[in-house]
């Protein structure tokens, strides 16, 4: 018997980019996403600050007369989001970027280096938003000042695996 091939790995540690892009701008465009109107926001973001749930509800199938009850796939949704970030500094970037009710869109790229520039034929996750309230967590000791926020994900707002273009 033959053993199957251990798939490779690529480590998350600097291999994430999370990217906001203001309602109007071309999130596919590199021009955009390289310093046009969009700010980067991963570094921003704690461990625990980035949660996209996706849920999707359970159609029953049941059939007459049938042993086993079967399911098929119902809807989707999309978020929200729930992020949590630092702030404080004349550095802020989500803060500033994410006001409440500002609308835009979140480009999500993985695998790649962060320090890696958007570069055209690049695979991106997008995410049409609306930014809820920004609630400013507790303080803690030997900690930092952040804020917690609710994200909202507009209806049909969730594109993954875009190509990036000029």
């Amino acid at each position: 018997m033959t053993t199957e091939t251990v798939p490779g790995a690529v480590q998350t540690t600097d291999n994430l980019r999370i990217t906001f892009v203001p309602d109007g701008s071309n999130a596919l465009s590199v021009a955009i996403l390289n310093g046009g109107t969009s700010k980067l926001i991963t570094y921003s973001l704690t461990p625990d600050g980035w949660a996209f749930p996706i849920t999707e509800t359970e159609v029953n199938d049941p059939r007459l007369t049938l042993g086993v009850q079967g399911s098929v796939p119902g809807t989707a949704k999309y978020g929200p989001i729930a992020v949590k970030y630092v702030y404080g500094s004349a550095a802020d970037v989500a803060k500033a970027a994410l006001t409440p009710g500002v609308k835009g869109k979140l480009v999500y790229r993985d695998i790649l280096p962060n320090a890696t520039d958007y570069a055209i034929g690049q695979k991106v996750d997008v995410i049409s938003i609306i930014a809820g309230r920004q609630r400013k967590d507790p303080a803690a000791a030997d900690g930092l000042f952040t804020t917690s926020q609710t994200i909202y994900v507009v209806a049909g707002g969730f594109t993954p695996d875009q190509t990036l273009v000029a």
